[in-house]
Order: structure tokens, then sequence, then C-alpha cells
């Protein structure tokens, strides 16, 4: 990296930490699990009962309705009509942070349960619950969930009972608190260098005695669904409990559990004398880093209102590309367009650099492209790029990988990729090829059989037998994952992003994934004639032959 970048790639770098920091609203979270209760009723749109729900709803965005971060409200005459709601929020957030959270989490829930009388919903830090009869004062154990992280502690001998006793004191620290507020969070060192924070809280209808018992009962669940687990969720009606190793994911200093025999400082005090040059050497490089980025941050404005080089597409009604044309525009205009090329306004990442989603102030939607210093990309390079991305008409690549929308009609996206990458897993679990996946005596494509036994309840029998030792729980996450990176529609498929997300945190939950692509009842070369013929039907397209994956390894390389 040469000297004249290293500016650049300095300011870009804490410029995009500081939005990846201030990307979200306070309060707005995109954690969410929900459960709907089938067994209370449904009402009917437009209903007197579903206006009482919005009436509720609303009143989230009323400070005077919530009490030191609890609601406890109704809405309609008593009847079958009436809705009683209980919401709580996470003890240290403040009056506006929790009417946000409540308001998101509630109409968030009413969406996910639509038509359900009785619905409950935990997102990050606050708690939902509606239904047809009164909530208030009741200890209820339904419905409850338990979500883990899928990384272990590497030291469960010592983890688990620091985290016990942490807990512990906790528990009695909530549960004893006033009626306003029973929240506890605290800290405890694992060893010389982890540290696990945990919070419990109830909601404040209940007395010390309910508390306790709901603290309790999340306890031993945690135990028996997060034994060793470096992060878990406990979510229950009238109490959560959550841990994270190393995350302090909650505001304020909490209860400090000390270890049972803490490492002693050197003698003569030199520990002390360490720690105080090690604040002050952190802090000087610390304050010399702000002044060298506020320096560069200025020069770099100066400079900042040459031309820009920016992708404009202007979708027709069919939805393809029609045209592109190169525009310039000043480096202002792009930022107030792309939101100061905010994470939320990113498309992908290109060979040449960043792709962001805009808007100009007539409306018109833009794709624009921040050209890397090291592309080395011209405005003929730039343009041609554009002109390659979304379509072509040479259709290249290895049977059964190949995304249908690219088979068929020549479209590819990052979406492509990501339904190549549901393939690969479904490879990767089964320990067979894609295109002669056999099942007994039979012969089927793999998505097919995959489909079928997930509809059937049956989806084990995809699993390669060296597998059986596994935890069938991720073994099905993964199937699970496969199955909605192949579906048919585009759009529904994941990002790869939050591929990545699913595979790395439980507490991701899965949408239900419907038929993928190429499903057919009959067999393998049925499924390859009617692609081929599919493609064969395409008039203006280049068909190269589509090679046979014969090697059940395949080696991945960047594009």
């Amino acid at each position: 990296m040469g000297s004249s970048t290293f500016p650049l790639f300095l300011c870009s770098l804490l410029l995009s930490l500081s939005i990846v920091a201030l990307s979200q609203p306070p309060g707005v979270d995109v954690y969410l699990e929900r459960i709907c209760n089938e067994t209370t009723g449904n009402y009917t749109a437009n209903s007197t009962y579903e206006d009482n729900l919005n009436t509720i709803i609303s009143r989230f965005s009323n400070l005077s309705e919530i009490s030191n971060g609890f609601s406890n409200l109704s809405a309609g005459e008593s009847g079958p009509d009436k809705v009683y709601s209980i919401a709580l929020c996470r003890g240290e957030m403040n009056q506006p942070d929790c009417s946000s959270c409540l308001n998101y989490t509630a109409t968030e829930l009413k969406r996910a349960c639509p038509f359900n009388k009785a619905a409950t919903a935990w997102s990050e830090k606050c708690l939902v619950r509606y239904a047809n009869r009164d909530l208030y004062g009741r200890l209820e154990n339904d419905p409850n969930t338990c979500k883990f992280s899928a990384w272990m502690a590497s030291n469960p001998g010592q983890f688990n009972p620091v985290l016990s006793d942490l807990l512990d004191n906790l528990r009695k620290e909530a549960a004893a608190a006033g009626p306003l507020r029973k929240y506890a969070p605290g800290s405890a060192l694992v060893g010389n260098q982890d540290t696990v924070y945990a919070t419990m809280q109830c909601t404040p209808d209940m007395d010390q005695r309910n508390c306790d018992t709901c603290l309790t009962l999340a306890q031993t669940q945690l135990q028996n669904c997060c034994s060793g687990r470096y992060g878990c969720r406990v979510l229950r009606p009238t109490c959560v409990l959550r841990f994270e190793s190393n995350n302090p994911f909650y505001n304020g200093s909490g209860t400090t559990i000390p270890q049972p025999f803490p490492p002693s400082s050197p003698p003569g005090g030199k520990g002390d004398g360490t720690t105080r040059t090690v604040i002050i050497v952190i802090a000087s490089v610390v304050g010399v880093l702000i002044l060298v980025f506020i320096s560069i941050c200025i020069f770099m404005r100066r400079r900042r209102n040459k031309p820009f080089p920016v992708k404009v597409e202007t979708p027709p009604a069919d939805g393809e590309i029609s045209g592109i044309d190169s525009l310039q525009f000043n480096f202002d205009s792009v930022l107030l367009a792309t939101d100061n090329f905010s994470i939320a306004s990113k498309l992908g990442q290109g060979g040449f650099g960043a792709v962001y989603k805009g808007q100009l102030p007539n409306g018109r939607e833009i794709a624009v492209k921040r050209l890397s210093r090291e592309s080395g990309q011209g405005d003929r390079e730039f343009k041609t790029e554009d002109e390659t991305q979304g379509s072509t008409k040479t259709i290249v690549g290895t049977y059964g990988y190949m995304a249908p929308e690219y088979v068929i009609n020549g479209q590819f996206s990052v979406k492509s990729d990501v339904f190549s990458f549901g393939v690969l897993l479904l490879e990767i679990i089964s320990g067979q090829k894609n295109n002669c996946f056999r099942h007994g005596e039979d012969e089927e494509y793999i998505l097919s059989f995959a489909w079928k036994s997930w509809k059937e309840g049956t989806a084990l029998n995809l699993v390669d037998p060296t597998l059986a030792d596994g935890s069938r729980t991720e073994i099905m996450r993964c199937i699970h994952i496969a199955l909605l990176c192949v579906q048919e529609n585009i759009a529904a498929r994941p990002t790869i992003a939050s591929v990545a997300l699913m595979l790395n945190s439980f507490s991701t939950t899965l949408e239900v994934p419907s038929q993928p692509a190429f499903f057919m009842q009959s067999n393998v070369e049925s499924v390859r004639s009617w692609s081929s013929a599919s493609i064969s039907n395409k008039s203006n397209t280049e068909v190269l032959p589509l090679s046979r994956n014969e090697v059940s390894i395949s080696e991945l390389s960047a594009r």
C-alpha cells in the first residue's frame, strides 16, 4: 500500500467504524424471537379486536404510558374483543429508547403473527405480550424458548461454576428489588482472560417469590440447553435471562463477582505502576490518532469535490436492465444520495470497489460504485463492467450448481452465488454429488430429494453416515439453510451475509423454505433434459457445453 493511499485507507476505516456504530437508531434492533399462540383463536381483518390491538401499539409511542420501562395496557370494552398487553424494556434503557423498542417489537410481532389473538415477542432489549385475557400479575411458563451461541466455551469446567455463581447472585438481586424495576446486570472473571456478562430481569408485576421462581426455572432451562455455551438467552413470558462471554451487551457496570483467588500484583507496587504506564501510553496514542484522523479528513474534504463515476440503471416494467448511462456527480451529491455510504445502502462488493444504492433529489434510484484506488479502473473499463452485470448471452458453468435464472435467462446476481452455495452445502451434508444422488436403488437430483425429505420429516435420510455422531440439531439447521439458499424465488434467498449469520448464531430465526428450483418428481436425466431444452429455447443465447461435475469435492475461488 503506497504512502499516498494510506491516509485515504485510514480515513475510510475509521469512518466505516463510526458508520457501523451509528447505523441503527437507539432502541431499535433487528433481533426478534416471536411465538404466535395458535390455541387462543384468531381475529379478522378490520375487526374490533384488531382496532383495539392497533390502539395499544400506538400507545407505546406515548412516553406517559411507560413507567420505569414497564407497561400494562388494555384497550376496548369488557368482552371477547378486549386486548390486554404487558411490555418490558431492559433495565438500563431510558424512556425514549424504550418507547422506540416497544413500538418496533409490537409492530413486528403483529406482522409476524397476523390474526393471532395472543402472541409474544422478545427483541434485543424489550419484551411484548398481548392476549385476549388479563396478563397482569400471573406467573406463566409458556410460551418460552432458549437460543444459544454456536460456540462452546474452551474451558467449561472452569466456566460453568463461575457462570452459575454469577446467575445465583443476580437472581437474588433481581427478585429482591423493589416493585418498580426487577433487574440485575453483572459480570464475573473466568480465569485471567475471559469475562462473562449476564442480566436477569422479571416483569415488575411479579412479587419476590414469583420472580425468584421464574428465574430459577430459567436457570434450569439454561443448564439443559446451553451448558458450556459461549452465550445464551432464555426467554420466558415473565422473566428473561441472558449471558455473553467477553461481550458487555448492557450499559452500566452492574454487579462484579470477584474471582475466588484473584492474581496478586508483583511486590513493591509495580503492578499499579505498569497499569498507569499502559493507560498513559494508550491515551497518548489515541490522542495522536484522533488528531491525525481530523487532519486527514480535512485534507480529503478539500479534494473530494472532483467528478465521481456513478452507474445509473433504469429498469423497465419487465425488470430487465435496458440502459446504462455513465454520469458525473460531485462527491457531495453522491454522499447525499447514498446516506454517506451507509452500511444500509451497500448492495455488494465488486472486484473494483463497493456498490451502493442511492436516490437522487428527483427521486431517481441509482447504483453507485465507489472505486478503490488500487483498482486502476478507468471510465471505459467501468462502463464495460456495468454492461456485464445483470445478464449475459453466454451460458457457461457446471450443471447442478447454476441458478435457474442464469440457466434459463442468462441473468445473474449475488443471489446466484447463494444458490450455488446451497447446492454445495447439501453435497457436503450428504457426501454425494448433486447430479447423481443415490438413496437405496434410486438416483435423483439432490434438490428434489432434499425437499421431499424435508416435507416428509425425514431430512436426516440425506445425511452422510460418517456424520451420524454429529449434532442432529446443527445438521438439520444446515439442511434448513441450504434449502433457503436454493429457493426458486430469487428474492426469497438470503444474502450471503445472512447465511454467515445463520451458520454462526443459533439465535437467528430461520424462515420456512419453499420449493427449490429444478424440483421435479422424475429422475435426474429428465431434469437435465428439461434444463437443456430451456436453454436451447432462448433465441439469442450462446450456449457453451455444460460440464458435469465428476468430483465430489469442489475448489472454490474468488471471481
